[in-house]
């Protein structure tokens, strides 16, 4: 099943932490369990982002996609962005100097944790046919249905990103996942252009989405609770309560209220453009008034 890409979307060159650096330790609702929560997914996007800029770069001129002027711009679009959240999670993650060694460190052990995942992928993959390029587009199309899936829940809970107490970090996150959900098509619609066999590949995609999540789940959890356990001043009970009632919990829980959209995408003929984010992406831009005076 084909469906549009969704709207043409810009590329905006923000730049934010430029100022000095935090003075407030724990800027997420004054939880300790939370900011780490945070600061562990941002360690994270470095790498990952990265490695998506680098797989859709690898397929964007096969044969099947070269002509496609239409997606040619999505994807240049898309690796532009993405190359800009890489600088700004950088700045953030220096800014806020928790501990700078510790925070490159687990910036470097997702950057392995990626690779293997890449490598893993890859000798499955290889033994249906498909390529190490095509299985590292698959990872990039799975990663970014739940960064996108993320993103959105982040928006529409208010009670959870009204917790951010310093309004340059707000702006920042709110400006990062509605750029994840305007171009949560681009890697997918690529993917689609070069598949040959569309049901080998969406067996395929199945299964790599899969692992992808799980992937996700162990490194995510690596870099929390490296980062909880170098702070020594918490209550780690209190942390990990908080955590959990953002995330997991039925009534706040960011993650509890993902799962459904985390498991569409196991659907045969599922596209990202199924699941309507244009309204969710108008009233954030308008709140933040993105693209007023942001655009390059």
């Amino acid at each position: 099943m084909n469906m549009l890409l969704v709207k043409h979307f810009p590329v905006r060159n923000l730049k934010f932490f430029k100022k000095n650096l935090l003075k407030t330790h724990y800027w997420m609702g004054n939880s300790a369990g939370l900011t780490y929560a945070i600061l562990a997914l941002s360690v994270m996007f470095p790498a990952g982002e990265r490695f998506f800029i680098q797989s859709v770069k690898k397929a964007r001129f096969k044969p099947e996609a070269k002509l496609d002027i239409d997606l040619q711009r999505q994807i240049t679009n898309f690796m532009v962005q993405e190359a800009i959240h890489t600088r700004e999670h950088m700045y953030f993650n220096r800014f806020n100097q928790i501990n700078e060694i510790h925070m490159a460190e687990l910036e470097q052990k997702t950057e392995e944790a990626i690779q293997f995942l890449s490598q893993w992928v890859s000798n499955i993959s290889s033994k249906c046919g498909i390529s190490t390029q095509e299985s590292d587009l698959l990872i990039t199309v799975a990663l970014e249905h739940c960064t996108a899936t993320i993103a959105a829940k982040f928006l529409k809970f208010k009670k959870f990103n009204e917790l951010i107490q310093d309004p340059e970090i707000s702006r920042f996150w709110v400006w990062h996942a509605i750029e994840e959900i305007e171009h949560k098509s681009v890697a997918f619609e690529l993917l689609e252009k070069i598949s040959k066999d569309s049901y080998k590949f969406n067996f395929i995609r199945c299964i790599t989405y899969l692992f992808s999540l799980t992937g996700l789940s162990l490194c995510y959890g690596y870099c929390l609770m490296n980062l909880l356990v170098k702070d020594n001043k918490i209550n780690y009970l209190n942390a990990l309560n908080d955590i959990y009632q953002y995330s997991l919990s039925p009534s706040k829980g960011i993650l509890f209220a993902s799962f459904s959209d985390f498991f569409a995408f196991l659907k045969p003929n599922f596209h990202p453009n199924e699941i309507d984010h244009e309204e969710l992406l108008a009233i954030w831009k308008e709140k933040i008034k993105l693209d007023v005076s942001d655009l390059t």
